[in-house]
């Protein structure tokens, strides 16, 4: 099966493992949708996908591997492994995927998280493996004991995710938008922030301005929680502690743990725990 991701055609990876879940969408479709909780999973190449987004339903976006981020017009949230952003009912987003990735979302039909703004959650263990479970299915059905009991679990697991302080803010346009948008696309991380700001064509100390006043948080430290992101999807694929704190900018990996214990209050390895 093939879908269209931008300009491109890229190829399903697994059709036959998604198919009995897909088979079960259908069939509450059908029966006039009692579904509690839907789902949306598959395997992509490289690019950018805008999934099924109802109005009316709240949704989680998870990759259970690769490297993938959720941008809508404000914000970019980074899908790591330990990570999923959350959508309120009526917000436009798009998936961009920086190589094969597996997504899996779930919507729900009525959440009392009491979230009104998209956020990036911190996801435990046990919820992956609903989440897995969910996917299999295809969706929950609220006339099925076991599925109506299966939907209260998630939905109460979902409700009480701690938030990762991961997500980046984007500024509206200008100069600050132009350098969101260089140190989005410096996958390895080389450029300075000297640079960022003679590319915009202003100083660094205007950019800096920029970001505090529309943000409310610094270049630099935007600039780290970028860096952090990417160096935990770098954990997640198997580097090693000091790999990632290179590329994340570290001369040494204690200064990169100090570092991201001070910001989120945990290690890089407890983000996964």
């Amino acid at each position: 099966m093939d879908c269209k991701i931008g300009d491109e055609s890229v190829t399903h990876r697994s059709p036959a493992r998604l198919a009995a879940g897909r088979r079960a969408v259908s069939s509450l479709r059908r029966s006039g949708d009692p579904a509690l909780v839907r789902t949306f999973g598959l395997r992509l190449g490289r690019g950018t996908i805008a999934p099924p987004q109802p109005d009316d339903w709240h949704q989680l976006v998870t990759a259970a591997d690769g490297r993938a981020v959720v941008r809508t017009d404000s914000a970019v949230f980074p899908l790591i492994a330990g990570s999923g952003a959350w959508l309120p009912p009526g917000v436009a987003y798009s998936i961009e995927l920086a190589g094969d990735a597996e997504l899996r979302l779930l919507y729900f039909r009525a959440h009392e998280s009491g979230r009104r703004s998209p956020a990036l959650l911190r996801i435990t263990p046990l919820l992956r493996e609903l989440i897995a479970r969910t996917v299999e299915l295809g969706a929950l059905d609220g006339r099925v004991g076991a599925q109506r009991r299966l939907a209260g679990v998630v939905t109460d697991e979902v409700s009480t995710l701690p938030e990762a302080q991961l997500h980046l803010p984007l500024p509206r346009s200008g100069a600050a938008r132009k350098a969101a948008e260089l140190l989005l696309g410096d996958a390895p991380c080389t450029l300075g922030l000297d640079d960022v700001a003679a590319r915009c064509g202003v100083s660094r100390r205007t950019l800096e301005r920029a970001f505090a006043r529309e943000l409310g948080i610094g270049l630099g430290a935007w600039q780290r929680r970028l860096r952090f992101a990417g160096a935990l999807h770098a954990l997640h694929a198997g580097a090693s502690v000091t790999a990632a704190a290179l590329d994340a900018g570290y001369a040494a990996p204690s200064a990169f743990i100090a570092a991201f214990k001070r910001q989120f209050a945990i290690t890089p390895g407890g983000f996964f725990s």
